[in-house]
């Protein structure tokens, strides 16, 4: 779905399990602002999120075998999504929004990754935030 699509459910009333679907393709790499923000067009409540790779991290430990995912609402840390070799079906665990409250119109989400697997980064990362 388009973000001109998103925008139209939400000013419409609509929204109906839309979600903002950030990509990330190809080897991981730790960094801020790795995809472009989504501008929130009107205030909605976060349903849930979760992440998917296409490829697993590895590392030399368990703790160097992970994927760690900032999600960033108005520059402020909302969320981590975090992938590692106990994830199944190459997916983290769902975060549950209701703790998260609104997102205001007119600010932005953005992807931080501040980690990766130390000998193989993992890659084909999807973040999804559900509203």
């Amino acid at each position: 779905m388009s973000h001109a699509e998103i925008e139209r459910r939400l000013l419409a009333g609509t929204v109906g399990g839309t979600r903002y679907d950030f990509i990330v393709t190809g080897p991981l790499f730790i960094a801020d602002a790795v995809t472009p923000s989504f501008l929130i067009p009107a205030t909605t409540p976060v349903t849930r999120i979760w992440g998917t790779v296409g490829r697993m991290p590895q590392g030399t430990t368990k703790a160097n075998s992970e994927i760690r995912i900032d999600v960033v609402y108005d520059g402020d840390v909302i969320a981590t999504v975090l992938i590692d070799q106990d994830s199944t079906d190459y997916q983290s665990l769902e975060i549950d929004g209701a703790a998260l409250g609104q997102l205001a119109k007119d600010k932005y989400l953005d992807l931080n990754i501040t980690h990766v697997g130390d000998v193989v980064p993992g890659s084909d990362l999807k973040v999804y935030i559900e509203v």
